[in-house]
């Protein structure tokens, strides 16, 4: 799923990619990945670091580009007993 986030002066959401905003990309897809290749010629093996499960959080450079992997626990679904 991708969510992008105006950075101006507030943080919110917006419909499109626009220069200068932040890309949140959740579970990314095949067609995900396609879309951050072709539009913004990211790194393949960025985006293969990113789907791997047992990636650790971290940042690195290279070549201009900053990759944040961001490994954030949360609740699927509440089971009661």
């Amino acid at each position: 799923m991708r969510t992008f986030w105006n950075t101006n002066s507030t943080l919110k959401t917006i419909d499109e990619w626009q220069p200068n905003c932040w890309i949140q990309v959740t579970c990314p897809t095949d067609e995900d990945q396609q879309f951050l290749e072709d539009k913004f010629n990211i790194p393949d093996y960025f985006l293969s670091d990113i789907s791997d499960a047992d990636e650790r959080a971290r940042y690195e450079y290279d070549d201009g580009w900053m990759l944040i992997i961001l490994r954030i626990p949360y609740v699927k679904e509440i089971r009661s007993r």
